[in-house]
């Protein structure tokens, strides 16, 4: 897995790797952090119950207020709308599974292989394009 670095709470730069998997509710992607000595960090994705489509990630600005400058530095994905849940508005990311592939091969290639991935949930980024 790639190092990349997220800012914390105090603007300190902290040194992490994605890791893919999903939510067992209904198999929508999760990405977690991690330190490169594999201790949890946190959760960049957050599950909103009404968000339906698999390679769409709500981001946790809630818990991790410096994701989306993060998602922005590493271009990792695409901002296209936005998900309210509670007393949050998350931002939504279209992501490109290759792209994601790359930052983490062996989750991805479990993801897109389990019973939940369904394909016609994916291909939504080019249709919003």
């Amino acid at each position: 897995m790639k190092t990349m670095y997220l800012k914390n709470y105090s603007g300190k730069k902290v040194a992490i790797q994605l890791q893919v998997q999903q939510y067992a509710k209904n198999g929508q992607i999760a990405i977690l952090l991690y330190t490169p000595d594999g201790e949890y960090y946190s959760d960049l994705s957050v599950f909103v119950e009404e968000f339906k489509y698999q390679n769409f990630m709500c981001v946790d600005v809630n818990n991790l207020p410096n994701a989306v400058e993060f998602i922005e530095e590493y271009k990792l994905w695409t901002l296209i709308g936005q998900a309210s849940s509670g007393f949050v508005t998350y931002p939504i990311y279209a992501m490109d599974i290759d792209e994601l592939r790359k930052r983490d091969e062996k989750w991805v290639d479990e993801l897109v292989n389990s019973k939940f991935w369904d394909e016609e949930k994916v291909n939504l980024r080019t249709r919003l394009s």
